[in-house]
C-alpha cells in the first residue's frame, strides 16, 4: 500500500499499481494484467492503462475527505462482502477507527443470514444500522424480523441500532472524531445519506 494506490508485482512480467484496495481487487487486477500479458499487450502499455481504472461505482467508491475523515460509500449487502469490504479498508487505512452505517436490504436475507450479519459488521469498530430497505415483494410481517435483531445477536458492543436515519445522524455528529473512516453501506437508499453526512465531517 502506498498513498492512495495499490502496488505489487507479477512474476516475470513486472510491477504495478491499481487505486483499488483488498486482496480481491488486486486479484482481480493481477488475473487482468496476466490475460492482457498473453494477449500480446506491453506490461508498460497495461501499467499505464490500470492506473486509470478506479473501480465500479458503490464498490469502495470515495465520496469525500476532510478534516482528516474519509466517507466512502460502498453496495455490500451480503455478509461476505461486508468482510471484504472491511477487510479492504484495515489494509489501507492501518490504525485508523472504521464506521459503518449499515442498511439491511430486505426482511428475508436479514432473516435468513441474521447470524452472519451479526458477525461480519461486528468486524468493524462501530457499527451503525438502519431500519430494514423493504422489498416490494415482501413485507416485515412475514419474517417478524427487524435491525434490532442483529444488534442482540452481537457478542462485542459495537452494533448500534436506529429508528430512523435522524436519530442515526444525530448520534453520528457526537461520536465522530478526525481520523475516522466512514462508509455508508447496503443495496438500499443508504448512500444518499452522503451530503448529510459531509456537513457533520465538515463540523469537525
Amino acid at each position: 500500500m502506498d498513498g492512495e494506490e495499490s502496488s505489487f508485482e507479477i512474476k516475470a512480467i513486472g510491477k504495478f499499481k491499481v487505486n483499488l484496495f483488498g486482496e480481491k481487487n488486486i486479484a482481480n487486477a493481477a488475473s487482468v494484467i496476466v490475460l492482457l500479458h498473453r494477449l500480446g499487450f506491453k506490461p508498460e502499455a497495461v501499467a499505464h492503462a490500470i492506473l486509470g481504472f478506479y473501480g465500479a461505482k458503490r464498490r469502495f467508491e470515495r465520496v469525500y475527505y476532510k478534516n482528516n475523515i474519509y466517507l466512502y460509500d460502498d453496495y455490500a449487502h451480503h455478509p461476505n462482502e461486508i468482510v471484504s469490504t472491511i477487510e479492504a479498508a484495515r489494509l489501507r487505512f492501518k490504525g485508523r477507527r472504521i464506521v459503518i452505517i449499515f442498511q439491511p436490504h430486505t426482511y428475508s436475507r436479514t432473516a435468513f443470514l441474521l447470524k452472519e450479519f451479526t458477525e461480519s459488521l461486528s468486524k468493524a469498530d462501530l457499527t451503525l444500522i438502519l431500519p430494514i430497505f423493504a422489498s416490494a415483494r415482501e413485507t416485515k410481517y412475514e419474517f417478524k424480523i427487524t435491525s434490532s435483531d442483529i444488534v442482540n445477536g452481537a457478542k462485542t458492543g459495537n452494533l448500534r441500532q436506529f429508528k430512523n436515519s435522524k436519530e442515526l445522524l444525530d448520534r453520528l455528529r457526537t461520536i465522530l472524531r478526525r481520523g475516522d473512516v466512514v462508509f455508508t453501506m447496503g443495496a438500499g437508499d443508504v448512500y444518499k445519506l452522503g451530503e448529510k453526512i459531509i456537513k457533520i465531517i465538515q463540523s469537525k
